[in-house]
């Protein structure tokens, strides 16, 4: 059922009937008062003189493009009979007509003025556009030219943008985008790519650009202008950064104080991975202001590394050689993270880096510096401490003395203060240089736990000194405050552990030792004996005299003599006195003076000129059971031996 029974009729046109002035390329357009039918409108509309073209309907408007423009000075007559229905078979209401005339415009266009932005009055999107030439005015401005300036070209009249755009030109060739606006009079061209500051640049649009009525420029419209007034290229003046000097990293002394270069190539740059020293920042002088949109984001850092770039001025007495010297003609470049030791770092500056002017760097500039002064990790080199090797704990023996490659390491029978008259043990760790005292006490663990101080001297090991300076810092000394355990303690030293100039050992240390066990066996004391007597003719009845093997004229009084044996740690009596025997066979007394010293008092007068044999066996033993290797032999004379008598050579047997 049709809801709108009024019969179709065209409401408005474009062109609308007797319009002038028409453009040549204007599409006809009618509007009606309700949906068409497409095939019976077609056949209905007509223009004379006969032009073809296309038909395009949507619902209530038909819209014909001609295949060529209007010709200029004709009017054209354009019908719509009423055999145009709507879409339910209603005629038009009444035919409709449109007479209209081209415009006769036969004077050619032409450019009035070029322009776009410069530097003098700003660069950013929003600042104004400014004439480069305005040919009616004989204005010339052609320098300082902004490196992201638009191309904006006005013209007299309406222009037809394909002949424009087809012969707009430039040297050097640019790519980029057009936009037309205030009806086709103002063509602004986007270059895509930043222009290239120093250079000129010239723009020609063909005297082949036609406007709106096809009439032609008629001659070749040409102009030239150059970006930027400053052309001379920025450079990098110095690189600078702190250096270990005497007193360290606080913060240190500049590198361009030591080397011409600064920091190129330089070594020794402060980090603050050392307790007590400060990261030091790295600071890049250039010759003059620098653009921070191009120039901060072209400065890289490998191996990466988080930092602050902050800009300033620059002190360098070149700054402003090559351009304005201002507060953005220095970058410091402060890490939040410490540099790390013994890493080379390289900086690289981006040839795409520019001043303030748009002037490129040109070549990738770099310099490399590497952090710390020293790369040689330090070193454990020995662990010392004293044990009871039998001569007791007071202090006893230091085990460098019995095994000068591991000294304590592995040992057992440390001395602990837990045996009467004995001493605990300090331990003493050797490293090969000076270390930071910090990273080892904080970290150092002994397990089981023991509480003590620590305290540093400089080692005497003749490995001090191999992989950095040995002073007073070289030894650790812990002295406990507590007595050793009858325990193995294992102390570890962790891979932290860091030298003065911030090497690490890498990897951690430990060595373990265990108290309470002797496992060394005891030995004769040839230091002050081993066999102590008396000779004749004095008989002092004291056994104070060292009598070697065969030995001759000892006293045979029964209280002229005694015989005393030493031992070099304290023995366990019985069975040392069950060990010892005299032969011939002698009565007497046996008795321990001191724990290593067994004292024989004969009860009968010895034979003279007899030879004895005394003999400690292998049963004798330490306070720790430990037995004796071998047995001891030694031979003597009571008395000198008859003459004419043969001497019968005999040895003396023991452990050394």
């Amino acid at each position: 059922m049709d809801n709108n029974p009024a019969s179709p009729k065209v409401l408005y046109s474009i062109p609308s009937p007797g319009q002038t002035g028409v453009l040549r390329d204007q599409k006809i357009v009618m509007t009606f008062n309700k949906p068409i039918d497409e095939q019976s409108c077609i056949g209905a509309f007509s223009v004379q003189p006969g032009v073809t073209g296309l038909f395009e309907i949507n619902g209530n408007t038909l819209t014909f493009t001609p295949n060529k423009r209007w010709q200029g000075g004709i009017t054209y007559l354009v019908n719509l009979s009423n055999r145009c229905e709507d879409q339910e078979g209603r005629d038009l209401e009444k035919p409709y007509s449109i007479s209209f005339s081209v415009s006769t415009d036969v004077l050619p266009p032409d450019v009035i003025s070029i322009g776009g932005r410069k530097n003098t009055t700003g660069c950013l999107n929003t600042d104004q556009i400014l004439d480069f030439i305005n040919f009616r005015n004989n204005f010339y401005s052609t320098t300082d030219v902004c490196i992201n300036t638009p191309i904006v070209v006005s013209f007299t009249k309406p222009m037809d943008r394909g002949t424009v755009e087809s012969n707009f030109l430039t040297v050097p060739q640019m790519v980029g985008s057009f936009v037309w606006s205030n009806n086709n009079t103002v063509l602004t061209f986007t270059p895509r790519d930043a222009l290239t500051t120093g250079l000129t640049y010239v723009l020609t649009i063909s005297q082949t650009a036609q406007d709106t009525s096809e009439n032609p420029l008629g001659k070749n419209v040409s102009a030239s202008f150059t970006v930027g007034t400053e052309i001379v290229k920025p450079q990098i003046l110095m690189q600078d950064g702190y250096i270990q000097n005497a007193a360290g990293c606080s913060p240190g002394v500049l590198a361009s104080t030591l080397f011409p270069g600064g920091l190129f190539n330089s070594v020794g740059l402060c980090t603050g991975v050392v307790p007590g020293f400060q990261s030091s920042p790295i600071i890049i002088d250039f010759s003059e202001a620098m653009n921070l949109t191009t120039t901060d984001s072209n400065i890289n850092i490998s191996p990466n590394i988080n930092g602050i770039k902050t800009w300033s001025a620059s002190p360098n007495g070149a700054c402003g050689s090559t351009g304005p010297c201002g507060t953005t003609s220095r970058l410091t470049f402060t890490p939040v993270t410490p540099w790390q030791h013994s890493v080379t770092y390289t900086v690289t500056i981006s040839g795409n880096s520019t001043d303030i002017a748009g002037n490129l760097v040109g070549q990738n500039y770099s310099f490399s510096f590497t952090v710390g002064q020293d790369f040689q990790i330090p070193r454990v080199t020995f662990q010392d401490g004293f044990i009871n090797t039998g001569a007791g704990c007071a202090p006893g023996t230091l085990a460098s003395l019995l095994d000068p490659i591991n000294g304590i390491r592995d040992k057992t029978g440390a001395c602990s203060g837990l045996s009467p008259a004995s001493t605990n043990t300090p331990i003493f760790i050797h490293f090969s240089e000076s270390m930071i005292q910090s990273t080892i006490e904080n970290a150092l663990s002994i397990s089981p736990n023991i509480l003590g101080t620590k305290t540093w001297l400089t080692s005497g090991n003749a490995l001090c000194g191999s992989t950095g300076p040995c002073g007073n810092g070289s030894l650790l000394v812990f002295t406990p405050s507590q007595d050793w355990q009858n325990t193995t303690y294992t102390i570890s030293i962790p891979g932290s552990a860091m030298d003065l100039d911030g090497n690490t050992l890498g990897s951690s240390y430990s060595f373990s030792f265990t108290f309470g066990i002797d496992l060394l066996p005891p030995r004769m004391d040839f230091t002050t004996g081993p066999l102590l007597s008396d000779l004749a003719p004095a008989c002092g009845n004291l056994g104070l005299t060292p009598i070697p093997n065969l030995t001759t004229n000892i006293c045979n009084q029964t209280n002229g003599t005694k015989f005393r044996v030493r031992f070099n740690e304290p023995m366990d009596q019985a069975a040392t006195t069950n060990a010892f025997s005299l032969s011939p066979s002698v009565n007497g007394l046996i008795t321990w003076p001191s724990p290593t010293e067994l004292l024989f008092t004969p009860s009968q007068n010895l034979n003279l000129f007899a030879q004895y044999k005394i003999i400690i066996s292998t049963a004798a033993k330490d306070l720790a059971g430990n037995a004796m290797v071998s047995e001891f032999i030694s031979f003597f004379y009571h008395g000198e031996r008859r003459p004419g008598k043969q001497r019968t050579s005999f040895r003396t047997q023991c452990v050394v």
